[in-house]
């Protein structure tokens, strides 16, 4: 079926299955602690910006990547559930938030945070990239839904 034949739900459908895809990805080349795989998901250039938990605004490829390099160097083991996941589009924009439940392995020990993260994807090239990643801590998952519940 010609791209021009179909309806505009069903594009929106399916450019948010593609957008669902590249944040999948994201998640599991995190979970793998894999930094060389990091550069097929996110728009590599000097307008991409991460944050992570704690720490400061990451801005441009080269940045973004060596926050990502120091982190994975600190764990050793990754596992990251995706609760609460909903995507927002508009145009060549789209935005998933979602809380991350992370198990991970440091040289302390296990850890079992809780993150609210924001991911803002940006179709380039054809291709859905992610622009910006920020990851904020929550405490626990039953914390932040009882102050939501106030």
């Amino acid at each position: 079926m010609k791209s021009s034949t179909l309806t505009p739900a069903t594009r929106l459908a399916i450019e948010q299955g593609r957008v669902r895809e590249v944040n999948r990805r994201f998640y599991q080349i995190v979970e793998n602690l894999n930094l060389e795989e990091l550069s097929e998901v996110w728009l590599t250039t000097p307008n991409c910006r991460c944050v992570h938990p704690g720490g400061p605004l990451l801005t441009g490829w080269e940045a973004v990547r060596e926050g990502w390099r120091l982190l994975f160097e600190s764990v050793h083991d990754l596992r990251i559930e995706l609760r609460r996941l909903e995507l927002h589009m508009e145009g060549s924009v789209a935005w998933v938030t979602c809380l991350e439940r992370m198990t991970r392995t440091t040289a302390n020990g296990v850890e079992r945070p809780v993150y609210t993260a924001s991911n803002l994807f940006v179709l380039h090239e054809g291709e859905w990239r992610l622009a910006q990643h920020h990851s904020s801590p929550l405490g626990t998952e039953s914390s932040h839904s009882a102050r939501l519940a106030q």
